[in-house]
């Protein structure tokens, strides 16, 4: 990402996965309207995971150029509308040690 030190445009580090010094942590935009629960929108200089060469590293980069965003909204309605696939995690049961 473009920037500086004085600047929240940038990585502070090379694209690479050998061992190096970091000036800057992880980037994020984030705009919210506090008045609609809706109005959450999101872009992560770092991608869906933040870990380096996976396959979701790079996956919100062209987000952060254009200065768009994914919109994160809170409300189950709203959630169900905008969202077409789900997943449900569910607990499992402990293992017994005998």
């Amino acid at each position: 990402m473009a920037g500086g030190n004085e600047s929240i445009l940038k990585t502070g580090h090379r694209l690479t996965a050998k061992r190096q010094s970091v000036i800057h942590g992880s980037s994020a935009r984030h705009v919210s309207d506090l008045s609609d629960p809706d109005a959450n929108f999101f872009a992560l200089a770092g991608g869906q995971d933040g870990w380096l060469n996976s396959s979701t590293c790079a996956d919100q980069l062209d987000l952060w150029r254009l200065e768009a965003y994914i919109q994160i909204p809170l409300q189950l309605e709203t959630v169900r509308a905008c969202f077409s696939h789900g997943l449900e995690l569910l607990p499992t049961r402990a293992a017994s040690h005998s």
